[in-house]
Protein backbone atom coordinates (compact mmCIF):
# COMPACT_ATOMS: atom_id res chain seq x y z
CA UNK A 1 0.00 0.00 0.00
CA UNK A 2 2.41 2.65 1.20
CA UNK A 3 6.35 2.56 1.35
CA UNK A 4 7.45 1.82 5.32
CA UNK A 5 8.90 5.35 5.28
CA UNK A 6 5.57 7.16 3.91
CA UNK A 7 4.02 5.07 6.24
CA UNK A 8 6.68 6.64 9.17
CA UNK A 9 6.02 10.02 7.26
CA UNK A 10 1.99 9.98 7.95
CA UNK A 11 2.62 8.48 11.61
CA UNK A 12 4.87 11.34 11.89
CA UNK A 13 2.14 13.87 10.51
CA UNK A 14 -0.22 12.50 12.70
CA UNK A 15 1.74 12.61 16.10
CA UNK A 16 2.71 16.13 15.36
CA UNK A 17 -0.75 17.29 14.58
CA UNK A 18 -2.34 15.81 17.27
CA UNK A 19 0.07 17.37 20.15
CA UNK A 20 0.28 20.58 19.05
CA UNK A 21 -3.71 20.31 18.64
CA UNK A 22 -3.95 19.61 21.79
CA UNK A 23 -1.89 22.49 22.99
CA UNK A 24 -3.39 25.02 20.74
CA UNK A 25 -6.96 24.22 21.15
CA UNK A 26 -5.91 24.55 24.99
CA UNK A 27 -4.80 28.27 24.45
CA UNK A 28 -7.83 29.02 22.77
CA UNK A 29 -10.39 27.56 24.57
CA UNK A 30 -9.59 27.51 27.96
CA UNK A 31 -7.17 30.82 27.97
CA UNK A 32 -8.51 33.06 25.28
CA UNK A 33 -12.13 31.78 25.06
CA UNK A 34 -12.21 31.85 21.13
CA UNK A 35 -15.07 28.75 20.93
CA UNK A 36 -16.05 26.54 23.05
CA UNK A 37 -18.22 23.16 22.61
CA UNK A 38 -21.21 22.32 23.46
CA UNK A 39 -21.04 18.51 24.78
CA UNK A 40 -19.85 16.56 27.04
CA UNK A 41 -15.61 16.93 27.57
CA UNK A 42 -12.93 15.73 29.37
CA UNK A 43 -10.29 18.40 29.83
CA UNK A 44 -10.44 21.65 30.75
CA UNK A 45 -13.49 22.06 27.82
CA UNK A 46 -11.64 19.91 25.50
CA UNK A 47 -13.82 16.74 23.89
CA UNK A 48 -12.28 13.62 24.42
CA UNK A 49 -11.56 12.94 20.19
CA UNK A 50 -9.70 16.29 19.63
CA UNK A 51 -6.46 14.90 19.12
CA UNK A 52 -7.45 12.13 17.01
CA UNK A 53 -9.51 14.88 15.12
CA UNK A 54 -6.43 16.82 14.20
CA UNK A 55 -4.30 14.03 13.65
CA UNK A 56 -6.24 12.35 10.75
CA UNK A 57 -7.42 15.70 9.49
CA UNK A 58 -3.88 16.77 8.72
CA UNK A 59 -3.09 13.65 7.76
CA UNK A 60 -5.50 14.25 4.59
CA UNK A 61 -5.44 17.16 3.97
CA UNK A 62 -1.65 17.16 3.68
CA UNK A 63 -2.29 13.63 0.90
CA UNK A 64 -4.41 15.67 -1.27
CA UNK A 65 -2.01 18.50 -1.15
CA UNK A 66 0.39 15.87 -2.15
CA UNK A 67 -2.07 14.90 -5.24
CA UNK A 68 -2.10 18.54 -6.50
CA UNK A 69 1.23 18.82 -6.23
CA UNK A 70 2.08 16.05 -8.57
CA UNK A 71 -0.86 17.16 -11.22
CA UNK A 72 0.52 20.73 -10.73
CA UNK A 73 4.10 19.71 -12.27
CA UNK A 74 2.76 18.47 -15.19
CA UNK A 75 1.55 21.56 -17.02
CA UNK A 76 3.32 24.46 -18.43
CA UNK A 77 4.78 27.64 -17.46
CA UNK A 78 2.32 29.83 -18.63
CA UNK A 79 -0.54 28.26 -16.82
CA UNK A 80 1.47 28.19 -13.76
CA UNK A 81 2.12 31.72 -13.88
CA UNK A 82 -1.47 32.45 -14.30
CA UNK A 83 -2.57 30.37 -11.76
CA UNK A 84 0.28 31.88 -9.42
CA UNK A 85 -1.07 35.28 -10.41
CA UNK A 86 -4.29 34.81 -9.78
CA UNK A 87 -3.66 33.29 -6.36
CA UNK A 88 -1.46 35.33 -5.56
CA UNK A 89 -4.59 38.23 -6.29
CA UNK A 90 -6.95 36.49 -3.98
CA UNK A 91 -4.92 35.92 -1.14
CA UNK A 92 -4.26 39.60 -0.73
CA UNK A 93 -7.71 40.35 -1.13
CA UNK A 94 -8.28 37.92 1.41
CA UNK A 95 -5.66 38.77 4.06
CA UNK A 96 -7.33 42.48 3.91
CA UNK A 97 -10.37 41.62 4.42
CA UNK A 98 -9.06 39.59 7.36
CA UNK A 99 -6.95 42.39 8.47
CA UNK A 100 -10.25 45.01 8.45
CA UNK A 101 -12.54 42.34 9.94
CA UNK A 102 -10.61 40.88 13.14
CA UNK A 103 -8.45 41.83 16.10
CA UNK A 104 -5.74 43.76 15.81
CA UNK A 105 -4.20 41.77 18.54
CA UNK A 106 -4.67 38.42 16.87
CA UNK A 107 -4.05 39.72 13.53
CA UNK A 108 -0.52 40.75 15.50
CA UNK A 109 -0.29 36.43 15.13
CA UNK A 110 -1.57 35.93 12.36
CA UNK A 111 0.97 38.43 10.82
CA UNK A 112 3.71 36.62 12.80
CA UNK A 113 3.22 33.61 11.37
CA UNK A 114 2.35 34.24 8.27
CA UNK A 115 5.84 35.90 7.68
CA UNK A 116 7.48 33.32 9.09
CA UNK A 117 5.90 30.94 7.05
CA UNK A 118 6.39 32.75 3.95
CA UNK A 119 10.36 32.86 4.60
CA UNK A 120 10.97 29.42 5.27
CA UNK A 121 8.61 27.67 3.04
CA UNK A 122 7.43 28.58 -0.33
CA UNK A 123 7.34 25.42 -2.56
CA UNK A 124 4.39 24.76 -4.51
CA UNK A 125 3.89 21.97 -2.09
CA UNK A 126 3.13 24.18 0.96
CA UNK A 127 0.70 26.51 -1.37
CA UNK A 128 -1.16 23.39 -2.16
CA UNK A 129 -1.05 22.36 1.58
CA UNK A 130 -2.48 25.73 2.56
CA UNK A 131 -5.08 26.17 -0.29
CA UNK A 132 -6.20 22.38 0.56
CA UNK A 133 -6.55 22.92 4.23
CA UNK A 134 -7.97 26.16 4.36
CA UNK A 135 -10.72 24.85 2.07
CA UNK A 136 -11.41 21.48 3.55
CA UNK A 137 -10.70 22.70 7.55
CA UNK A 138 -13.11 25.75 6.53
CA UNK A 139 -16.11 23.65 4.84
CA UNK A 140 -15.73 21.13 7.79
CA UNK A 141 -16.14 23.81 10.29
CA UNK A 142 -19.13 25.16 8.60
CA UNK A 143 -20.75 21.77 8.75
CA UNK A 144 -19.89 21.04 12.59
CA UNK A 145 -20.95 24.55 13.26
CA UNK A 146 -24.60 24.18 11.62
CA UNK A 147 -24.93 21.02 13.60
CA UNK A 148 -24.41 22.16 16.83
CA UNK A 149 -20.63 20.75 17.76
CA UNK A 150 -19.04 24.06 18.65
CA UNK A 151 -19.51 28.19 18.44
CA UNK A 152 -17.17 31.16 18.31
CA UNK A 153 -17.28 33.47 20.62
CA UNK A 154 -17.28 36.47 17.81
CA UNK A 155 -17.96 35.87 14.54
CA UNK A 156 -17.70 37.83 11.76
CA UNK A 157 -20.23 36.12 10.23
CA UNK A 158 -22.74 35.61 12.92
CA UNK A 159 -25.52 34.16 10.04
CA UNK A 160 -22.87 31.25 9.87
CA UNK A 161 -21.08 32.02 13.04
CA UNK A 162 -17.86 31.69 11.52
CA UNK A 163 -15.18 33.82 11.85
CA UNK A 164 -13.23 35.04 8.30
CA UNK A 165 -9.75 33.96 9.40
CA UNK A 166 -10.67 30.21 9.52
CA UNK A 167 -9.30 29.85 6.12
CA UNK A 168 -6.09 31.28 7.14
CA UNK A 169 -6.12 29.03 10.37
CA UNK A 170 -6.49 26.10 9.01
CA UNK A 171 -4.27 26.72 5.86
CA UNK A 172 -1.11 27.81 8.30
CA UNK A 173 -1.74 25.46 10.42
CA UNK A 174 -1.45 22.48 8.01
CA UNK A 175 1.48 24.05 6.58
CA UNK A 176 3.59 24.41 10.00
CA UNK A 177 2.44 20.40 10.85
CA UNK A 178 3.67 19.65 7.60
CA UNK A 179 7.48 20.42 7.51
CA UNK A 180 7.43 20.37 11.42
CA UNK A 181 6.92 16.26 11.45
CA UNK A 182 8.74 16.31 7.93
CA UNK A 183 11.63 18.01 8.61
CA UNK A 184 12.34 18.23 12.47
CA UNK A 185 9.78 16.36 14.00
CA UNK A 186 12.34 15.47 17.32
CA UNK A 187 12.22 19.41 18.16
CA UNK A 188 8.97 19.93 17.68
CA UNK A 189 7.87 17.14 19.92
CA UNK A 190 10.01 18.36 22.61
CA UNK A 191 8.73 21.68 21.70
CA UNK A 192 5.16 20.38 22.10
CA UNK A 193 6.00 18.57 25.83
CA UNK A 194 7.27 22.17 26.98
CA UNK A 195 4.03 23.79 26.37
CA UNK A 196 2.04 20.86 27.68
CA UNK A 197 3.94 21.70 30.95
CA UNK A 198 3.45 25.30 30.85
CA UNK A 199 0.17 24.53 30.22
CA UNK A 200 0.01 22.07 33.88
CA UNK A 201 2.04 25.45 35.27
CA UNK A 202 -0.60 27.32 34.01
CA UNK A 203 -3.59 25.44 35.37
CA UNK A 204 -2.07 25.33 38.79
CA UNK A 205 -1.71 28.74 39.32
Amino acid sequence: FWEKSRVFDLLKIMLVSSILGLVGEWFCVHKFHFWEYHFPVFWDGLPVWIGLVWGYLYAIYILIAELFDRSWRRFGEPVKNTFSIVFGIAFFLFLREVHLRIDVHIAYYYALFLAVGLTLWRAPMDAWTLIVAGAGGTIGEYMAIQNGLWSYTSPAFPQTGMPISLPLAWGLAAVYVRNAALHFWHSTIWLALGAAALVGILKIL
